[in-house]
């Protein structure tokens, strides 16, 4: 039976790690261009299955095997609710007796993949990229809080005790003298009711965001964003401003950009992170020092680029690799056979594309301590 899961947990990811079953199959895809056909996207699945059913025929498959995953992709081609929603793309895993389906915020590289196992690594980025966390649009004319628990819907939240807007907080006796009005907006009699305007609103929203331990996400023009910051005494308030009258933006809109804010807080925090385990020998960075200390469970934190892949096997008694450099991996990958692995063993992961991973590899591990394997190669 077919099902729809939306957006991706490590829950799920973990019981998708699990599954050994000849003719699993992997595909994800980037969603269309605003405006695309998506008789297009049911194009691009077909023809990844066409590669898929190669592959499979070519490790040996029966035809019934081979039959059984067609049925489940067709079925998935045919349905209207699996294309809702999928904003950023897809990911798709058929097996005989099962298929399922994925909403992906960030847009995947294009991969199709045909083994006895799952490819994980792409969708574990797709769950960790997203950061719940709250959204104050904030200007003279309006205030919007918005809860952004959810990736696929935004939600926003009435607040007791916050202000509409900068007339109502500090009542301006605005007489209809355009003159006056003017003046108001350019004097420091202006920015002082801006700042009272601020301290409210900051402590209307600052109990809600403090109480759910979530960042908050400032999206303003000046100088409402630096009266703000001046004023507020929220913990939570993010360092990055998303620039601009907020006022007409759409919450998507809002939504993508503090995400943007977000994941760089969180890229320079895993950066920082490994130079200082670095520091303390606690970091490794070549793919067979990685998968030996992985399969000796001795890896408290596992970085990895999910665009690189290595084809080949890992052993996870021993921790030895096999790079596959004839092709006949069978759609076997190193890089996320250790993630496997890391997921088996309660390790903390974290996605990198490219920026920072140390030594430009696909993977880079900080250590629960040093493996005799690993020792004896340092």
């Amino acid at each position: 039976m077919s099902h729809q899961v939306p957006m991706p947990t490590r829950e799920t990811i973990e019981e998708l790690a699990k599954v050994r079953e000849p003719g699993c199959v992997s595909i994800y895809l980037p969603a269309l261009e605003p405006g695309g056909d998506v008789g297009e996207l049911r194009l691009r699945i077909r023809a990844a299955w066409t590669d898929a059913a190669a592959q499979l025929i070519a490790d040996g498959l029966d035809d019934g095997t081979v039959a059984a995953v067609g049925a489940r992709i067709d079925a998935l081609v045919g349905s209207r609710d699996i294309w809702q929603e999928a904003t950023g793309g897809m990911a798709i895993f058929v097996r005989p007796s099962s298929a399922v389906t994925f909403h992906l915020n960030d847009r995947p590289t294009p991969l199709t993949a045909a083994a006895d196992r799952f490819v994980i690594t792409p969708l574990l980025a797709a769950a960790t990229s997203y950061v719940p966390a709250f959204l104050l649009a904030l200007s003279d004319n309006a205030v919007r809080l918005l809860d952004l628990t959810a990736a696929d819907a935004p939600r926003p939240i009435e607040v007791p005790g916050m202000p509409d807007d900068l007339k109502s907080a500090v009542a301006l006796d605005l007489t209809g003298d355009r003159n006056t009005l003017a003046h108001l907006k350019i004097s420091e009699d202006h920015k002082t009711r801006v700042a009272e305007f601020a301290r409210r609103v900051d402590g209307a929203v600052r109990p809600i965001v403090e109480d759910h331990a979530r960042p908050l996400v400032l999206a303003a023009a000046e100088p409402v964003a630096s009266i703000f910051r001046a004023t507020s005494k929220c913990t939570r308030l993010e360092g990055a401003t998303i620039v601009g009258n907020p006022e007409d933006r759409p919450v998507r809109e809002l939504q993508e950009a503090a995400q943007r804010v977000l994941r760089a807080r969180h890229v320079a925090d895993v950066v920082e992170t490994l130079e200082e385990a670095r520091e303390r020998g606690r970091v490794v960075t070549s793919l067979d020092d990685v998968a030996a200390s992985a399969a000796a469970g001795a890896v408290d934190t596992l970085v990895v680029d999910p665009d690189k892949r290595m084809p080949g096997s890992f052993d996870e008694s021993t921790g030895d690799v096999h790079v596959d450099r004839s092709g006949s991996s069978h759609g076997r990958d190193i890089v996320d056979d250790v993630v496997r692995q890391a997921l088996r063993t309660g390790t903390t992961i974290e996605v990198l594309r490219d920026v920072g991973m140390p030594g430009g590899g696909a993977v880079a591990a900080i250590l629960r301590y040093v493996p005799a394997a690993v020792g004896e190669r340092r």
